[in-house]
């Protein structure tokens, strides 16, 4: 994909700082989000047209097998019970996430989880260490606990409760999870421990998300999929996690042929970042632009110059 080659002789370092530098505050800016959303809509879905396409991700992504590993706990968040597994050669816990079998068209948000990750990777985004993974008959994906015994994860939701006393994470309003509230919080909050360029902190970084959900289609950025480490480095942004719900996973056969048909570039208009307070009346292209105009002077400053030829 164009998106994420060296074309041109530029090599993309992080999408979010090329898409705002090369064109600040221009429709371009949310023409090219678009764009690269289409791309990657399409990465995800063009070999699941088929009858083979869980044959063809199996192959192309390969699975870990964990059957052998110790089951430690069920996760008290998210859907379909998420269960903590531990490798024995490994101190770090995994988080399995089962994707149900080949007729309920659940495999989708496996791959969905994988291929956000890789692209993630490739594009300086941080994001917890994900794989396909099988357990026993079961198939799903495994995603790595980037907590440390040494470390404690406040959730987004626990964050914005320390600010406000009336927050509700159930409220569908989504009232004070918006970027206003988000860069206060994020204030003096470093980026995740690895994270290139070094002059991002927390609050650039966590635009980068914003950018990965436009690009992927994920509209599932909820106060409990966003979070910070507490540790002896002080505060730090954790990494991006729970990207199964992207890549129009759960499309079915005829809708994506229909959509296919229409284009893709229409269907990823319709994104809306509905898990942000006001979400409905942006896109998630607009809600990643409006966090790019309140990045830190020092990451734009420096962007600018690392990405102009």
């Amino acid at each position: 994909m164009k998106s994420l080659s060296r074309g041109e002789g530029k090599i993309p370092l992080l999408t979010a700082f090329v898409i705002y530098f090369k064109y600040p505050r221009q429709p371009a800016s949310a023409g090219k989000l678009k764009w690269c959303q289409g791309s990657l809509i399409q990465l995800g879905q063009s070999p699941l047209v088929s009858d083979h396409g869980h044959e063809f991700w199996s192959r192309a992504l390969p699975n870990v097998d964990i059957s052998g590993w110790v089951q430690e706990g069920i996760e008290d968040s998210g859907t379909n019970t998420p269960e903590w597994f531990r490798d024995p050669g490994s101190a770090q816990p995994w988080l399995f996430k089962e994707s149900g079998n080949g007729s309920n068209n659940l495999h989708g948000k496996a791959w969905a989880e994988k291929i956000v990750y890789k692209v993630g990777t490739l594009l300086g985004v941080p994001c917890a260490p994900t794989h396909l993974a099988t357990s026993s008959s079961r198939f799903g994906s495994i995603s790595k606990n980037m907590a440390s015994p040494e470390t404690h994860l406040l959730s987004g939701s626990q964050l914005i409760s320390e600010m406000f006393l009336d927050f509700d994470a159930r409220d569908k309003k989504r009232r004070f999870h918006n970027l206003g509230v988000i860069q206060e919080i994020l204030t003096g909050t470093q980026a995740p421990t690895g994270t290139k360029p070094q002059w991002l902190n927390g609050f650039d970084t966590f635009v980068g998300f914003l950018v990965l959900d436009a690009l992927t289609a994920s509209g599932d950025r909820h106060v409990e999929n966003w979070g910070v480490l507490i540790g002896p480095e002080g505060r730090r942004l954790a990494p991006s996690w729970d990207h199964g719900n992207s890549l129009a996973f759960d499309l079915l056969e005829s809708n994506r042929e229909k959509w296919l048909g229409l284009g893709i570039d229409r269907f990823a208009a319709k994104g809306k970042p509905t898990k942000f307070e006001g979400g409905k009346g942006t896109t998630l292209a607009g809600l990643a632009l409006d966090g790019l105009d309140r990045i830190s002077t020092n990451s734009r400053d420096t962007g600018l110059r690392r990405s102009t030829p």
